[in-house]
């Protein structure tokens, strides 16, 4: 026997003794380390096997869920051996039904939820854990309002077969085992599982319902139904089920169970009828709605169809034109989830690759290598047209140099090498990507080899155009123009011709005189996108600086107006218009400079970085001069004004805190010295 006060290993205070029964004496206890009460129960009877029971309380010790009390230890003292586990502050659900306590079914709903939880997680462990005791007396309820399943495996060491039988909650097969071992039939005996503790726990709400305690040996025990009771039909056949004398008419889990109790409404024979009509209709309205659909689908896949066909086509033109709406109409396609379903893989293929052109004629290589690549994985993925992969593949690259992502091309350049891939298309990639590197010689020995070859038109012309920009890296003007015009001849589109018309421009620009020869061509060229294609800012800005350069500056005036009515925002337009009124010493130069301001503050980083530094220093020199401010004007003195305000705020604080600090010091001291402190 344990007294009050009594420390037992060091560790537990007794407080009292607060029950003792057949399984053993129960004393409440303070654990000194965690400063909380918990509960020894000390085991009476014989252990025959001290490391069995210890390994058991030891797997009772990992079990952590909500609803059981926690397992803290195992300890032996003075040759009794005590499992100590957590003290539940509560009354248990006997405790109510002998005060007369009636329960509600909202109320019992919720214990059985909480309790077929529990013995889920009990019954599903790795080794299955049975109760084999659930009793009204087992089951507390907390503060809280929840359960707490309580003495599970209270008779470690005693026979499975026979441990916490009760004759009013134990199952048929419990209180078969008990009398087979009476009668000493060990043979009849039957394994015992989890069903077992569902019927225990069918027993325990039965005579929570009724208020008459169960009786396995009653034979004429009446069944929930024969009662008047304040209970669904619903609820009363989950507890009858449970009930079932026989192991296959139970639930054959407890988490089937708590499926049954989570959708209790659908026992319910009313739910029934009402899910077979609701059945009957939604079959009809199906049937209707099916065929409706069908009809409608056929109908608008044959549009749809129409519409798509229609939209491509006119992608196509604007793609072949070279006209900017192309992008839009194409990733308008793209994006369209009804052209999705009847988009096959060519010509989603094609899309995708015409526009990785539209954007690389526009030297957003980041959206043309993105589109680039989607194309070839879906060429190189449908494994038909190598030589369209080929090019895709190239195309992709050369994006990636050209958007300085230098690291992943040459990776990807290294992976081709070591599939075997020595195509044309590479060798034009690696020519990129020396050129690019500024080994020139390299990519000038690369592209002799792929130029004296009998190579197809796509990997000339890209020969050509490369080589061309060999001779324009090193300002040699004229060899860049010789090249460009060996690859126009191969094939003419939009991005030779403006090579073409810059490569005479600066030939016309850095020649000691004005040559006629330079100036025609680069006109002409210039001209040719003008007419055959749709130009973008940078081409036309470029036809008015030749008119200019030339002294035409009318006719530079009058192509940048034009412009202007196109892109009434882009501050490039009154930039060059702000040049050409300054070089014809025109009165609406400072009106230019004053737009081309106001549009650039205004501007997109892009649009920024594509203005050469040289004019970008004119155009502000310009802006000081005629418009007598400063490029940044207001909003830079705003800055300014911002940051010397900032500064003298935080000055002032600086200086109220020292000052702060020396009177309350000054405070203090007078407090501390002075002897009649209400005087203070």
């Amino acid at each position: 026997m344990l007294y009050s006060g009594e420390i037992i290993d060091n560790t537990y205070q007794i407080v009292n003794e607060i029950g003792s029964g057949g399984m053993g004496v129960v004393y409440l206890a303070f654990h000194l380390r965690l400063k909380k009460y918990v509960v020894m129960k000390k085991f009476k009877g014989d252990v025959s096997d001290v490391t069995l029971l210890r390994n058991e309380v030891d797997i009772l010790k990992s079990l952590h869920h909500p609803y059981l009390p926690q397992v803290y230890d195992f300890i032996e003292f003075e040759n009794d051996i005590y499992t100590i586990i957590d003290y539940i502050d509560g009354y248990d659900l006997s405790h109510y039904i002998k005060s007369g306590e009636r329960f509600s079914e909202k109320q019992l709903t919720k214990w059985l939820k909480q309790l077929c939880e529990v013995l889920a997680y009990l019954h599903e462990q790795q080794v299955p854990i049975i109760h084999m005791d659930i009793k009204p007396a087992n089951i507390i309820v907390n503060s809280d309002g929840n359960i707490c399943l309580i003495d599970f495996g209270i008779s470690l060491g005693q026979s499975e077969t026979i441990r916490g039988f009760s004759v009013n909650y134990s199952s048929p097969e419990q209180y078969h085992n008990v009398l087979c071992i009476i009668n000493g039939s060990y043979d009849q005996m039957v394994e015992l599982d989890g069903r077992s503790d569902i019927y225990s726990l069918g027993a325990t709400f039965y005579y929570l319902m009724t208020g008459i305690m169960p009786d396995i040996q009653n034979q004429e025990q009446p069944d929930l139904s024969q009662f008047d009771i304040p209970y669904s039909e619903a609820f009363v056949s989950i507890i009858e089920k449970s009930m079932n004398k026989s192991l296959s008419g139970r639930y054959k889990t407890a988490r089937k169970m708590l499926d049954a109790v989570n959708n209790i409404k659908k026992q319910d024979k009313r739910f029934k009828k009402y899910v077979l009509i609701q059945i009957c209709v939604s079959s009809f309205a199906m049937l209707s709605v099916i065929f409706g659909i069908a009809l409608i689908v056929s109908g608008n896949n044959s549009i749809i169809k129409e519409n798509f066909n229609n939209d491509y086509e006119n992608f196509i033109e604007s793609y072949e034109e070279n006209d900017f709406s192309a992008i839009e109409k194409g990733r308008a396609i793209l994006d369209n989830e009804n052209y999705k379903r009847i988009l096959d893989t060519e010509t989603k293929e094609n899309l995708l690759h015409s526009l990785g052109e539209c954007y690389y004629r526009q030297n957003d290589f980041v959206n043309s290598s993105f589109y680039y690549k989607k194309a070839y994985e879906l060429t190189v993925g449908n494994n038909e047209n190598d030589d369209n992969a080929n090019v895709l593949f190239r195309d992709y690259l050369i994006s990636l140099i050209m958007n300085n992502e230098l690291s992943r091309a040459e990776d990807e350049i290294n992976k081709a090498k070591e599939n075997n891939i020595e195509s044309y298309y590479l060798k034009i990639v690696d020519a990129q990507f020396n050129l690019y590197i500024g080994n020139t010689e390299n990519s000038r020995q690369i592209l002799n080899e792929i130029l004296a070859n009998d190579v197809d038109i796509e990997n000339r012309y890209m020969g050509y155009l490369i080589y061309g920009d060999t001779y324009f890296n090193e300002k040699d003007y004229l060899s860049a123009a010789q090249y460009y015009e060996q690859a126009v001849n191969v094939k003419k589109d939009i991005s030779v011709l403006r090579k073409l018309g810059s490569a005479y421009f600066n030939c016309m620009v850095n020649s000691d005189v004005q040559n006629q020869l330079y100036i025609q061509k680069a006109l002409s060229y210039y001209k040719e996108i003008q007419n055959d294609y749709y130009p973008s800012v940078s081409d036309t800005i470029n036809l008015a600086q030749i008119y200019r350069f030339t002294g035409d500056y009318s006719q530079a005036e009058n192509v940048l107006k034009r412009l202007s009515d196109y892109y009434p925002q882009d501050c490039r337009v009154y930039i060059y218009l702000a040049f050409t009124a300054a070089d014809e010493k025109s009165a609406d130069v400072s009106r230019y400079c004053k737009k081309a301001h106001e549009l650039f503050l205004s501007s997109s980083d892009d649009v920024r970085s594509s203005i050469p530094d040289d004019d970008l220093i004119e155009i502000k020199r310009m802006f000081s001069y005629y418009c007598s401010s400063e490029w940044w004007g207001v909003n830079m003195v705003f800055i300014v004004l911002g940051i010397i305000l900032i500064a003298v705020g935080i000055a002032f604080v600086l200086f109220s805190e020292v000052l702060l600090l020396k009177w309350y010091k000054k405070f203090s001291d007078e407090w501390e010295n002075k002897d009649d402190l209400s005087k203070l």
